[in-house]
């Protein structure tokens, strides 16, 4: 199986780990924490891009949400550069066309996007932070009113042209409660943004472990996972 390494920019010396076949928790800001949406037409744009771009690299889409700020999507690539090859062309594409119509030039996104391989458990949590992003930043109040997610979708089960709904359905024979936010999620949550501050992949030690062996270099962080995962 070929790795991956990018240099992650927020992190000098660190790279980001991409695993073939396995989820990515994958983010993207804009420049400054910037809006980068500004109007409905923009979200739908964003959504045409990633599912082109995407499906050109062969990299599956299980969750995803559009924040004002920043996009959310979990991506399953299926080979080392998939991610890197498709968020490229999504990204570079839908900042060319905002600021040809504002008439701005300059940086658009902040740096390179962070990606975060996971195991299972994280997963799981992944798809609900992603879901519940909206809900957090109290844009809305249950997961399934914001537009711009899959939580819908995973929830209903009716297809939103974005997300592929098999990978989660398997995992979730019901997705009742799916987005119903718990007490351990506080420290779910912290532990996806603690490995994407890192650019370290999110699991348990056996899966850290492996992912070490397969890269040669350190995946392991003593606040990975979880508590009582790791």
């Amino acid at each position: 199986m070929a790795i991956a390494a990018s240099r992650l920019t927020a992190w000098p010396g660190l790279a980001r780990i991409v695993v073939p076949g396995l989820p990515h928790h994958v983010t993207q800001r804009g420049n400054g924490r910037a809006k980068v949406f500004f109007t409905t037409e923009d979200y739908a744009l964003y959504k045409i891009l990633l599912v082109e771009h995407c499906r050109a690299a062969n990299v599956g889409i299980w969750a995803w949400c559009l924040m004002p700020n920043h996009v959310h999507p979990i991506l399953t690539p299926a080979d080392a550069d998939g991610l890197r090859r498709a968020l490229a062309k999504v990204h570079r594409a839908y900042a060319g066309i905002i600021h040809a119509r504002q008439k701005k030039t300059g940086h658009f996104w902040q740096g390179r996007f962070g990606a975060v391989a996971m195991d299972e458990d994280h997963l799981l949590s992944a798809v609900r932070y992603v879901g519940l992003n909206p809900v957090r930043a109290e844009l809305v109040k249950q997961a399934a009113d914001w537009p711009w997610s899959s939580a819908r979708a995973h929830l209903t089960g009716e297809p939103d042209g974005v997300a592929d709904p098999q990978p989660m359905r398997d995992r979730l024979p019901s997705s009742s409660g799916l987005f119903d936010l718990i007490e351990t999620d506080v420290a779910a949550f912290d532990a996806l943004r603690k490995a994407e501050s890192i650019g370290r992949p999110a699991g348990g030690e056996a899966f850290l472990s492996r992912i070490a062996g397969q890269t040669g270099r350190a995946a392991k962080s003593r606040e990975a996972g979880p508590a009582g995962q790791n």
